[in-house]
C-alpha cells in the first residue's frame, strides 16, 4: 500500500484509500476462481461477493459493507482506481506468506450490480 500512499482502515480490509482514489485488493490465487477472476492479459477483474449469511461475523459484515460502498462510489463516479494483486492470503491456494504488488495501471469499475443483502458483483477493467 505504501507504493501508492494508501491506507487500510483495518489490517485485513478488502480496500484501501488514498486522498483521491480507492485501492481494491484482488486475491489473484483465491480458492474460488469462478467468483474471483483476474486476468492480467485481458486487463480484467471480476468478483462476486455472496450474500451475508445470518449471524455473519461483525468483521465480515464491516468489510462487505465497506467494499460495497467503495465499488458503488467508484462505479457511479467513474473513478480511476488501483488494484493491489495479492497471493497467499487467507483464502488463497498458495501458502508461505502474503505477497502483494499494486498494478501500475489505472482501473475502473465497468459493471456493478446487487446489494449487500442479496450479494453483489462487479467487473473492473484496466484503462491505462
Amino acid at each position: 500500500m505504501e507504493s501508492v500512499n494508501a491506507k487500510l482502515r483495518e489490517p485485513h480490509s478488502w480496500i484501501g484509500s488514498t486522498e483521491d482514489s480507492i485501492v481494491f485488493i484482488a486475491e489473484i490465487d483465491h480458492v474460488d476462481k469462478a467468483n474471483n477472476c483476474y486476468s492480467h492479459h485481458d486487463g480484467t477483474y471480476h468478483r462476486l461477493v455472496a450474500a451475508l449469511a445470518p449471524g455473519a461475523a461483525a468483521q465480515t459484515v464491516r468489510y462487505t459493507n465497506e467494499l460495497f460502498e467503495a465499488v458503488s462510489r467508484a462505479f457511479s463516479g467513474a473513478l480511476r482506481c488501483n488494484l493491489m494483486l495479492v497471493r497467499g492470503a487467507k483464502n488463497s491456494i498458495a501458502k508461505g506468506g502474503v505477497r502483494a504488488a499494486v498494478d501500475g495501471d489505472a482501473w475502473i469499475v465497468e459493471n456493478f450490480s446487487g446489494s449487500v443483502a442479496e450479494g453483489f458483483e462487479f467487473d473492473m477493467v484496466r484503462v491505462q
